[in-house]
């Protein structure tokens, strides 16, 4: 059985620029990516690039850094 990281982005950020993440994560079999209209996380969609990996908040400066943050971050995991 193959076990899939769940990453959710909410639409206002993916609006935002963070779509090019979620693309690259939805051609990656070892993910489940998912979108949600809001996640009440309001000042770090404002302020930054983020998703949710398994509940856990990654965030970054860029769409790129971001892809960054969660490969580093489930390498770490």
């Amino acid at each position: 059985m193959h076990i899939q990281t769940s990453v959710s982005f909410c639409i206002k950020n993916l609006a935002r620029g963070s779509e090019i993440t979620k693309q690259h994560l939805s051609n990656d079999p070892d993910f489940l990516v998912t979108e949600h209209f809001c996640q009440r996380k309001c000042k770090i969609c404002k302020d930054s690039y983020y998703a949710l990996i398994d509940g856990n908040i990654k965030s970054a400066s860029t769409p790129e850094k971001l892809l960054d943050e969660i490969y580093a971050y489930l390498d770490a995991t």
